[in-house]
């Protein structure tokens, strides 16, 4: 099964003017042989004539004008690292009134990322940035709960340790509440098998030591993106499948939704009426 392909806007323009001028040139073919018909020529002549203006009110050009013109803004995308195989679609991109992007690895990192972490009594914010500039020097070393929360974190994720990481910053490899619980040495040996079928440690009494919040974070380019497509008169629309608070969050964070716009969900909240009374403007 496969989608038939429409026609592209230039397609359907260069059809209109097509007709248009081949309207014009049998209107003036056929005038100009009754004219000369009337006038004395014979009917030859008159064929003749008229099959010259039919032939003269031919755009020959119109063709090669058309590819020259797409071929030469072919060539400025490709500067721009932007492969053009079919050069209808250059046209066909500059009449985009309307643009649906995925959410997860087009306009995010697809990299679960720390956002914030809960201990000592503290909410802390991490770095969420693409490179993660910020955290060459570990910001949280100098609180008393940051040594149980990260090792926590370390020990109770399915993450694989990879050669040569020492220098990728430790916040993006924190991961899903952590609690912990110090077992004895004597019970719980060096060589100890646990067993998480059927457990053989304690499951109680643990201690509660932090939250961690995880967020996939926009890609750094993104939001000019999204600026540059909204200042062209392109509307962008997020396509996900993610809960409405996740896809909200992330529309906020790029662009698409502005500090100046509403979702009808804030303005249920607002104003205390159901979401589906909300207007659509």
């Amino acid at each position: 099964m496969s989608l038939k392909s429409g026609e592209t806007p230039i397609a359907r323009a260069i059809a209109h003017f097509i007709h248009i001028i081949t309207g014009v040139a049998l209107g003036l073919g056929i005038a100009f042989g009754i004219i000369a018909y009337a006038m004395g020529y014979s009917w030859i002549k008159a064929i003749v004539f008229l099959i010259g203006i039919i032939v003269a009110n031919v755009p020959e050009g119109l063709l090669a004008t058309v590819t020259v013109c797409l071929t030469l803004t072919a060539k400025r995308m490709a500067k721009k690292n932007c492969l053009v195989k079919n050069l209808e679609a250059v046209e066909t991109l500059g009449s985009t009134s309307t643009i649906c992007s995925d959410k997860t690895g087009t306009l995010t990192q697809n990299r679960m990322t720390v956002a914030h972490l809960w201990f000592d009594d503290e909410i802390h914010q991490a770095d969420t940035s693409e490179h993660q500039t910020g955290t060459e020097n570990n910001p949280f070393s100098k609180f008393a709960g940051w040594e149980p929360i990260s090792r926590c974190a370390m020990l109770c994720n399915r993450a694989q340790f990879v050669a040569g990481q020492d220098k990728v910053p430790i916040m993006k490899s924190m991961t899903m509440s952590f609690a912990d619980l110090y077992l004895p040495k004597s019970e719980f040996p060096v060589d100890f098998v646990f067993n998480t079928d059927k457990p053989n440690f304690p499951l109680t009494d643990l201690r509660f030591v932090g939250l961690m919040s995880m967020i996939d974070p926009p890609r750094a380019a993104v939001p000019d993106a999204v600026s540059k497509c909204r200042s062209a008169g392109i509307k962008v629309i997020m396509v996900t499948g993610d809960h409405p608070i996740t896809a909200h969050a992330i529309a906020k964070g790029v662009g698409i939704i502005s500090p100046f716009n509403m979702t009808a969900e804030e303005v249920s909240k607002q104003t205390g009426i159901p979401v589906s009374e909300v207007p659509p403007e």
